[in-house]
């Protein structure tokens, strides 16, 4: 089974957060696949595609490849390599070509026509996100060659983007030329609300398969929880890039009401005048005192940050998974999120933290209500560590991913 990944950004393009992250993980998982003789997933890939007990006729199967096509977009700037390099990353063949606008457009002419030229090299297309001139190219070329292709929109197709920045154009564009392609789509979706989001985007019920995000967690088995600086202090973080989506106001007013005591580290970046817009709101609510903006966290440094503090809050607008709502279960901090976060009914359900709307009063109640029980919060801690070890296990991800793959060749 040759599988080509299609993404306007990838490693080392950390700038762009999750998603990015997310689809390298799923790309090296499932390039790893090819080297596990004798196990599972052999047999798995040979019971998938054999229609009958003839295994030899399936022969092609036997393997899995991955393929990357991204662009060169690293922000503003872009990725030192040359227009149609080939690198090994982390195991993966990744082709990345110029893009001629430097904005979340990505238009990549040189993708496209490689694209054009090699998508019938390939048994399925797996494209990622939308709302950018690769994805959408991409599509449409699947669609013109009646290639079978699938879309993980990692967020793009909720509600709030949609309507979000330049909403009238993006309404134009997704009457007009999007949604014919959409329809055209098998969707993989990381989230009971990402499915909602698609459906009432496309106004029918679109065909999502659900398979969470792969969430790199190696290093957080090795991290030994630790209490915060101060025994006597809450210790709050926010964890993820700062932009307007995230609700970090919400946070900011509700700490400003607080009557225990407590300290803030916001980690993460952002465009630079959104930042300093919020330091200025802190300044106001006079919180200078109160929070350390920690600014970029090193990949390395992840778990041992999100080990240090006793909750960490996330009142985002939109998100369609969160992968740092599963790194910091893993390693023992529970959460507060918002209902609009993909992971919420997780969290719900298997009570790993709590769910609270975005209201600066219910937001300020609900962690002075945690700090005074900090014994409920210490067993949610040390159950959300077994938890997500055992829902979040590269194999059961990579079966669910195998059998999603195999689903599609066999129709």
């Amino acid at each position: 089974m040759k599988i080509l990944h299609i993404n306007a950004s990838y490693k080392p393009a950390f700038i762009y957060g999750g998603p990015t992250v997310s689809v390298a993980k799923l790309c090296e998982e499932l390039q790893a696949l090819d080297k596990a003789e004798g196990s599972e997933f052999k047999a798995e890939r040979l019971r998938l595609k054999a229609k009958d007990e003839n295994v030899e006729s399936d022969a092609n199967i036997r393997d899995i490849q991955v393929v990357v096509y991204t662009t060169l977009a690293n922000g503003k700037e872009e990725l030192p390599y040359k227009n149609g390099e080939l690198k090994l990353v982390n195991g993966v063949p990744v082709h990345y070509f110029k893009r001629i606008t430097k904005d979340h457009s990505h238009l990549s002419p040189g993708l496209l026509r490689h694209l054009w030229k090699t998508v019938d090299d390939f048994d399925l297309v797996h494209i990622h996100a939308w709302w950018n001139l690769v994805s959408v190219g991409a599509a449409l070329i699947c669609t013109l060659k009646d290639k079978k292709f699938i879309l993980s929109p990692r967020g793009t197709l909720s509600s709030y983007s949609f309507h979000n920045r330049k909403s009238l154009f993006k309404r134009l564009f997704h009457f007009v030329f999007g949604k014919p392609l959409l329809k055209k789509a098998l969707f993989q979706v990381s989230s009971g609300k990402e499915k909602r989001d698609v459906g009432q985007i496309l106004g029918t019920e679109a065909k999502c398969h659900v398979i969470p995000n792969f969430v790199e967690l190696k290093g957080a088995w090795e991290i030994k929880r630790k209490k915060g600086k101060d025994n006597a202090v809450a210790q709050l973080l926010f964890f993820s890039r700062i932009e307007q989506k995230k609700g970090l106001e919400f946070l900011l007013e509700a700490c400003a009401h607080l009557k225990i005591p407590y300290h803030l580290s916001i980690a993460g970046t952002g465009e630079v005048d959104y930042v300093s817009s919020l330091k200025v709101l802190a300044t106001h609510l006079e919180l200078d005192r109160q929070i350390t903006w920690l600014g970029q966290v090193a990949t390395e440094d992840k778990f041992k940050i999100l080990a240090a503090y006793d909750l960490l809050v996330l009142p985002s607008y939109d998100e369609n998974f969160a992968n740092v709502v599963i790194e910091s279960l893993a390693v023992g901090t529970p959460v507060l999120i918002s209902p609009k976060v993909g992971l919420a009914d997780y969290v719900m359900e298997k009570k790993l933290g709590w769910v609270v709307k975005q209201d600066k009063l219910l937001i300020n109640e609900k962690i002075e209500d945690i700090f005074k029980n900090s014994h409920i919060s210490s067993a949610v801690g040390e159950y959300g560590m077994n938890t997500i070890r055992k829902d979040y296990s590269e194999e059961t991800l990579k079966k669910n991913y195998l059998d999603f793959y195999g689903s599609i060749l066999q129709k």
